[in-house]
């Protein structure tokens, strides 16, 4: 019994209603008695396809479980309609505003709404109500103000899409851009890095190089400092036999001088003693004298 009445809901026999209304355009039903469909097509004209539309559609979002796109679905088919009217209105005023000669500008609208572009009864009637009721500025505002926020609306998601992917491939250029930026300054630091390894390497090479030529100059000066300390070491051992020899000879003529001075000192004192002997005998004739004169002057 549940399912029985889950089936009788609004959504369904709504859809069933709408299905059997699109079966009355192949087949005969219920609703040609009544003439509905030639009635439609007398009153909307060729908005009849719009209506047509409309109601294929209007089933969908009752079976949509997303509150959102139920709303957006619904919203866009709103303003497809006030966008569809609000090209054609727009246009036929357009064509009318142009034709001011005319006297019976009122039979004008009707015949060009009824029978030459076959709008319908209604619409042509809300045509002539709006050209009569509104000035001129008033209704270009208002229709082309419908029609931009119907546009933005309609598209609202595609230029959402055609602003995101601008801004992603913006984006992307940008980080591309980047991307060949930072490359090619990492590029331009590895050769940078590249060279001065070269150069680091080079003047290594360069002062090892040098290194071992200031040590094989090194060496070659110690070789020379070797051999002027062998031949300074030679001429010291040969001064130091010189001075050897020089001292023994030193020696030598101290020691004959020494023996020298000893024979000249026994000579001086041979000297002394003789003259100290002389002296004495002189000494001692003078006193043998003086006693002999003495003895003189006695006997004289």
């Amino acid at each position: 019994m549940k399912k029985i009445i889950s089936v009788f809901t609004i959504k369904n026999i709504y859809l069933i209603s709408v299905v059997y209304f699109f079966y009355g355009y192949f087949f005969t039903n219920f609703l040609d008695k009544f003439s509905f469909y030639e009635k439609i097509k007398n009153y909307l004209g060729v908005f009849q396809l719009l209506f047509l539309i409309v109601l294929a559609v209007s089933p969908f979002p009752m079976y949509m479980k997303n509150k959102k796109k139920k709303i957006v679905l619904k919203t866009r088919l709103i303003f497809f309609v006030i966008f569809c009217f609000s090209v054609v209105y727009g246009y036929l005023l357009d064509l009318i505003y142009k034709l001011d000669s005319i006297s019976d500008i009122e039979s004008y609208i009707i015949e060009m709404g009824v029978f030459d572009y076959n709008i319908g009864t209604l619409p042509t009637y809300l045509l002539l109500e709006i050209y009569n009721r509104f000035e001129k500025k008033w209704i270009y505002s208002v229709l082309g103000f419908l029609i931009f926020l119907s546009v933005l609306i309609l598209i609202a998601k595609e230029v959402r899409i055609t602003v995101c992917a601008i801004i992603n491939a913006i984006r992307n250029r940008r980080e591309r851009i980047k991307k060949e930026k930072l490359l090619k300054e990492q590029i331009a630091i590895k050769e940078y890095q590249e060279k001065l390894e070269i150069s680091y390497v080079e003047a290594l090479e360069k002062q090892r190089e040098k290194d071992i030529q200031d040590a094989v100059e090194e060496a070659i000066q110690n070789n020379l400092v070797l051999k002027q300390i062998e031949e300074e070491t030679e001429e010291i051992v040969k001064l130091k036999i010189i001075l050897n020899e020089d001292l023994e000879e030193t020696e030598k003529v101290e020691e004959f001088i020494e023996e020298e001075t000893e024979i000249l000192l026994e000579e001086e004192k041979v000297e002394e003693i003789e003259t100290e002997k002389v002296e004495d005998e002189e000494k001692t004739e003078e006193e043998e004298e003086i006693e002999k004169n003495d003895t003189s002057i006695q006997v004289s």
